[in-house]
């Protein structure tokens, strides 16, 4: 691939990428630099393969579409534009809808999906196209014919997909290579939180930059894998946001969280995370990837959001998404303040066919005692307790409880933040069933993810 986008992504992946937005949704699908030049490809309509494409004037003239939507994306300063996705009517009468791909801060391609008609097709103009263009006139209303149409409403469901897309290609920002290196496939992101413009300071981020950030789309979402404690195969990966914010560089979600908090943004944010992790779950899918479980931590004003609801019941049902592989973790702290309206929609999202996970278990222990009236799948015991449950033996005692409890009752028990190998194998020892952390891996991008999924396990890198 001659161009800046084969520094970060391979040409194979990239055409697996335009070939799910083929599938999903049956519209042609382009990669194109920013000189217009189209890098892959797939599902040109008959009217432009059989007929532009063969005619010098009609080529010209969808060269200077691409141009425009490149043109236009970046003349409105694609990072500070409300809208990250525009629709652009071609000079042929079609439809184009075109994303910028931003890497490092930069626009440097665009991906672009098309060739539709919205609302009903204008035979007049496509009458007179041909007899321009000195087109067959029933041959080239034929093809326009076959041209998908769709409504204008569902143009923003289009463009949603094709961000979201553009953000896992954002995802692969370092050079690719041919290893299957998984003893450092946390490096990249440990590298990119270190690119930060200034140090932030509590004031800096304001309601309005977390705002401007999920209208322009610079969230973005990590994994970290789950890990089997007896086959050490990869269960499940916890998703995790990043912001990659042009202003402050890309930071982590400790100094973003209280703010988005305080200003009630967190339930928009967690819907942009599922939103993200359908798409991403459905693309691992489509690669032929077996089904993995993706967790998402949601916070207590998320499971009181109706709205959130209708995101799963919508979005994931559009997705295609098998919903047994997503599972929503909550922290037992966040329900604090209205524990019984929590209760009622953790168990509504298990009557959908979710999984439900605690989270920071370990930092209180009032959950334990619902064990039976919850209907959870796993418990996820808090770092803290497990940094002293090697050495103390009042917290041996308590595992070792959990434990039983956790397994009379069906339930998984899951480590977090596991970095020693010998607290790694005293886990092991008293049957926790998954471990997360360091000494398996930290945090990567889905590109990295790729190499683990598709060896299926990942071993202790501590050894």
């Amino acid at each position: 691939m001659n161009s800046e986008l084969g520094k970060y992504i391979s040409i194979d992946k990239l055409k697996k990428i335009i070939n799910y937005v083929y599938k999903e949704f049956k519209l042609p699908c382009w990669v194109v630099d920013n000189n217009g030049t189209i890098i892959t490809s797939i599902g040109f309509s008959e009217i432009c393969s059989n007929f532009h494409m063969t005619n010098m004037k009609c080529s010209s003239n969808c060269q200077k579409c691409y141009k425009h939507i490149i043109a236009e994306l970046k003349n409105n300063n694609i990072l500070y534009k409300k809208s990250t996705g525009i629709l652009h009517k071609c000079d042929n009468g079609l439809f184009d809808i075109g994303v910028p791909i931003i890497i490092n801060k930069r626009h440097i391609a665009t991906l672009i999906a098309g060739q539709v008609l919205v609302g009903e097709m204008d035979k007049e103009y496509f009458r007179k196209q041909a007899i321009e263009f000195s087109f067959d006139e029933k041959e080239y209303l034929n093809a326009a014919h076959k041209v998908k149409t769709m409504p204008s409403e569902s143009i923003e469901t289009v463009i949603d997909m094709l961000l979201n897309l553009a953000n896992l290609i954002k995802g692969s920002v370092f050079r690719i290579d041919n290893k299957k290196d998984i003893i450092n496939v946390g490096k990249d992101i440990d590298e990119k939180s270190n690119q930060v413009k200034k140090k932030i300071v509590k004031g800096d981020i304001n309601k309005d930059d977390i705002i401007d950030a999920l209208e322009k789309n610079e969230f973005m979402v990590i994994y970290q894998p789950v890990v089997n404690t007896l086959t050490y195969a990869v269960e499940s990966v916890e998703a995790l946001v990043r912001w990659d914010s042009p202003k402050f560089g890309t930071i982590n979600p400790g100094q973003f969280i209280d703010v988005a908090k305080k200003y009630e943004l967190m339930s928009e944010i967690d819907k942009w995370m599922l939103k993200n992790i359908c798409v991403q779950n459905s693309l691992w899918s489509y690669l032929g990837y077996k089904p993995i479980n993706i967790s998402l931590n949601i916070s207590a004003s998320t499971i009181k959001d109706e709205s959130f609801f209708d995101i799963v019941n919508n979005y994931v049902m559009k997705s295609e998404v098998n919903l047994k592989t997503i599972q929503i973790e909550f922290s037992e702290t966040e329900t604090d303040n209205d524990f019984e309206a929590a209760l009622n929609n953790i168990n509504r999202l298990k009557e959908m066919g979710i999984k439900i996970v605690i989270d920071d278990f370990g930092k209180s222990y009032r959950f334990i005692k619902y064990i039976d009236r919850l209907k959870i799948d796993s418990i996820k015991i808090d770092k803290s307790f497990i940094d002293e449950v090697k050495d103390s033996k009042n917290k041996r005692k308590i595992f070792k409880n959990i434990i039983d409890i956790a397994h009379t009752n069906n339930v998984l028990v899951v480590a977090k933040g596991v970095e020693h190998t010998e607290v790694f194998d005293y886990l092991r020892f008293h049957k926790c069933d998954l471990v997360q952390g360091y000494t398996f891996s930290k945090e990567v991008y889905p590109e990295r993810l790729d190499d683990i999924l598709n060896a299926g396990v990942i071993y202790n890198t501590m050894n």
